[in-house]
């Protein structure tokens, strides 16, 4: 053994290769750590959009059936008025065909 099967392993890095595009080991390793890095940053980008569109879409949802305890109270109250102020109306308007009737 005199080292041959190494060097001849070794030479094949600068040898270009059909099943590799006719590419160097070299340069289609090169070629796959940048398909890696883009198939990367675009998984990333995607994500990135995917995650702001589900927050979005998570505070729309909360925008339209979120309850503001607050903003409940005050509108019980003022159906409460409305709904007094109504009674009284029919109170009064029942009070006025009464004295009608009675005068007939």
């Amino acid at each position: 053994m005199n080292g041959s099967a190494a060097l001849t392993v070794a030479g094949l890095q600068d040898t270009a290769i059909a099943g590799l595009s006719n590419n160097t080991f070299s340069q289609y390793l090169s070629y796959f750590q940048h398909q890696i890095g883009q198939d990367q940053s675009a998984a990333t980008s995607r994500a990135d959009f995917y995650e702001s569109l589900a927050s979005d879409l998570q505070a729309q949802q909360q925008s339209v059936s979120g309850v503001s305890i607050d903003e409940e109270t005050v509108d019980l109250l003022k159906f409460q008025q409305v709904y007094s102020a109504a009674a009284k109306i029919i109170q009064r308007t029942d009070e006025m065909l009464k004295t009608i009737i009675d005068m007939v």
